[in-house]
């Protein structure tokens, strides 16, 4: 077999790898551009849906609204930048592999945060878990794919 008949069964065989990672990690930075919501929100709102998720209530002091809204404007942009790398992956494989290693330390880290604070479980569950998850998903697609680029 030569070089180029190798390289396209590879090209090939890659294809739908590549189109899951685009749009894995697209999906991925949507989610995280949802965060561009909280930056707004009214604090009334805000102290509500604290309340409402059974943590209590919002301490109604300048530093926990700057938190939540420096979180959340944090969020939207890993999910911005997350969002552009999903249109060129062959260009950002290299940014997207320590993305995935972030993402799973974040996820693991996020989990222990949340055990160590006591968050409720459904929180616990939701956060560290899945972050971890998707990085592997990503990892996982990212290693099918092969190291073949998309275009010779």
């Amino acid at each position: 077999m030569t070089d180029e008949t190798s390289r396209g069964k590879a090209t090939a065989a890659r294809q739908p790898a590549e189109r899951l990672l685009v749009w894995l990690v697209r999906l991925n930075g949507l989610v995280l551009l949802l965060a561009l919501g909280p930056i707004l929100m009214p604090a009334e709102l805000m102290r509500s849906i604290h309340e409402r998720l059974g943590l209590g209530p919002f301490p109604d002091v300048p530093i926990s609204y700057y938190l939540a809204r420096s979180l959340s404007a944090t969020y939207a942009l890993h999910g911005a930048l997350t969002f552009a790398m999903s249109f060129d992956v062959d260009r950002y494989r290299p940014l997207l592999k320590v993305l995935v290693v972030s993402n799973a330390l974040f996820g693991a880290v996020m989990f222990g945060i949340d055990l160590a604070v006591g968050m409720p479980w459904f929180w616990t569950a939701i956060e560290g878990p899945p972050i971890v998850g998707y990085a592997l998903l990503i990892a996982a697609t990212m290693s099918r794919m092969g190291r073949v680029p998309a275009t010779q």
